[in-house]
């Protein structure tokens, strides 16, 4: 796609170019101009050919990989578009269509209302990379001898966060990124009807909604055309992983099967924040650093699909004051969080089914405080959910403390409480090409720790690995053997760690040099004791100009409005057949 400005009125043309018309898209234009009021845009889906191109410029030389909505930012409203990005991979090759993912690497905001900041950089130099969440400042909070500049993009912050390399979307339209598979494959909405999609796991929905409205005004023939065209992108912030491979065939016929190990996890926006200003749980049961972690392993007979959730601890808690390493907890609100916590784990179940939660808080007496306050709450809510609802607590941090990390693997293996629910809840699977469910996942465990970042992880690897290794002793038992399989799991889950931990604390997680290799290494522990003081000082530094910035993303200030859509042909037309 290509970005073309007019002027006479000011308006911007989102045109498909070439190399999408070869690919088979419409030569269509997504048209947008100021309306009315400050708030409101008019957009247009017109044929290419009704546009006079002439006398327009190419705003940008980059080609636009997407759309991802529009922002009403200090008093101008911007489009927010892809301008980067690379293709992950196909996460179910063996699925009837491809499922490719790409990574988002920079986003771009361009006025409808205002040539002023048409030729400022909305990137300058010094702003983050691909990978660089550590570094991100954000204007008054910015820790910095250098002055800023006279004029800074109102958006800078914005695409600071978005081009963080941490968000993904789907590059064909028909499938959904935000659902995992089970999900995708019961639903029996025609498709193309409608905008299938996760809520709690995209997180421009609050950008994308106005045109995902003026999407459900056109008639059918135009939103097939619109989405072929793959002008809105709809994104999930998490990671996506994918690792293809050749496992050895049975001795009978020595064909080699080729096989795709993917991992996609799914962060939810409801309680959206930094690792000391978002604790805990909210009134309505969202839960801070909530991640839903799918492992997806496919061959040409079959895919499966393993999901697992993590969370804060879903009480009234937080950390006030400056943090460092004896971080100090505070429960608020004790006598209130019931039936939030309730509500949180009700959620669950109705999305998951049966829910057991590991508990992987020490007995320090911080972390023992919630510990008790976790489970006293949980045995309440369990009177009126039967065996649905159970918890494991394990002390992680002693258990290392004996034995090293090879002992937490021993000990999850040989608890009954996890390897009954392993078996109790089993996996997705569906068969390749035909996309029919053969079995499908009865529950999920919701782990968390402090933070639900380096321990947590480390478990859900451990859990992963357990589930994959059920279903092989099922179907190829030899794989379980295989050095490249597991080699690619431990690489997948710890690159999963570390994203997951930049996005919420600002540094690569810990323990992912033993996640990786097997073993705990000196460099590994110079590493984890570097990244913690790196911490510290993010968390208690940069973060607070972080999480105004995804305020802003979200919608979540108390003076923003979303932009509205008045859409010229339908608007009329619907107006006029309500006056009949």
């Amino acid at each position: 796609m290509y970005l073309y400005l007019g002027h006479g009125p000011r308006v911007l043309y989102l045109i498909t170019s070439p190399h999408d018309e070869r690919l088979g898209r419409p030569r269509r234009a997504l048209v947008f101009r100021v309306g009315d009021s400050p708030i409101q845009a008019v957009v247009e889906f017109l044929s290419k050919d009704e546009i006079d191109l002439t006398n327009t410029v190419r705003l940008t030389n980059r080609v636009i990989k997407g759309c991802l909505g529009l922002i009403s930012v200090e008093g101008d409203i911007f489009l927010a578009l892809i301008t980067s990005a690379t293709e992950v991979g196909n996460t179910r090759p063996s699925g009837s269509k491809p499922e490719s993912v790409a990574r988002i690497h920079e986003v771009s905001f361009f006025s409808l209302t205002s040539s002023a900041w048409d030729d400022l950089p909305v990137s300058p130099e010094g702003s983050l990379g691909t990978d660089g969440v550590e570094g991100l400042q954000i204007r008054d909070y910015a820790q910095t001898s250098t002055p800023p500049p006279l004029f800074e993009h109102p958006c800078l912050p914005l695409t600071k966060i978005i081009s963080s390399g941490s968000f993904y979307y789907a590059l064909e339209s028909p499938w959904d990124l935000s659902s995992r598979l089970a999900v995708r494959l019961a639903r029996d909405t025609p498709s193309g009807d409608v905008v299938a999609f996760d809520e709690r796991f995209v997180w421009n929905e609050y950008i994308v909604r106005s045109l995902l409205d003026f999407r459900d005004r056109l008639d059918p023939n135009e939103r097939r055309d619109l989405d072929h065209c793959q002008f809105i992108v709809l994104a999930i912030q998490g990671y996506v992983g994918v690792f293809t491979m050749s496992l050895p065939a049975p001795p009978t016929n020595g064909t080699p099967t080729i096989a795709t190990l993917a991992l996609i996890s799914r962060l939810g926006w409801k309680r959206a924040g930094t690792r000391f200003n978002t604790r805990g749980v909210d009134d309505d049961g969202n839960t801070a650093n909530f991640v839903e972690t799918e492992t997806v392993f496919s061959t040409d007979q079959h895919c499966v699909s393993y999901v697992q959730v993590r969370g804060s601890v879903p009480l009234f808690w937080e950390q006030q004051g400056l943090q460092t390493f004896g971080q100090r907890i505070q429960i608020t609100r004790p006598q209130a969080s019931q039936p939030a916590f309730e509500r949180h784990f009700s959620q669950l179940m109705d999305e998951y089914g049966a829910i057991h939660a590991i508990n992987l808080l020490g007995s320090k007496e911080n972390e023992q405080s919630l510990t008790t306050a976790y489970g006293r709450h949980l045995q309440i809510a369990r009177g009126a959910t039967e065996d649905d609802l159970s918890i494991t607590h394990f002390d992680f941090h002693s258990v290392v403390k004996t034995g090293g990390h090879d002992s937490v693997i021993r000990d999850l293996k040989r608890l009954d409480t996890i390897v009954d629910h392993i078996d109790r809840f089993g996996f997705t699977m569906c068969n390749a090409g035909l996309d029919e469910i053969i079995t499908d996942q009865k529950g999920v465990f919701r782990t968390n720790c402090l933070d639900c970042l380096d321990r947590t992880n480390f478990v859900q690897d451990i859990l992963s690995c357990m589930t994959l290794e059920q279903y092989l002793q099922l179907v190829h038992r030899e794989w379980i053997l295989s050095n490249i399989l597991w080699s690619y799991h431990r690489e997948l889950w710890a690159e999963n760690g570390d994203a997951l931990s930049k996005i919420y604390a600002g540094t690569g997680a810990l323990n992912t040099s033993f996640t990786r290799s097997g073993k705990r290494t000196l460099a590994g522990v110079l590493s984890d004791a570097t990244k913690s003081v790196s911490r510290a000082y993010i968390n208690n530094f940069q973060d607070k100009g972080k999480q105004v910035a995804i305020d802003m993303f979200l919608g979540n200030l108390s003076n923003q409005r979303p932009v509205t859509i008045f859409d010229p042909i339908h608007d009329s037309v619907r107006s006029a057949l309500e006056q009949r």
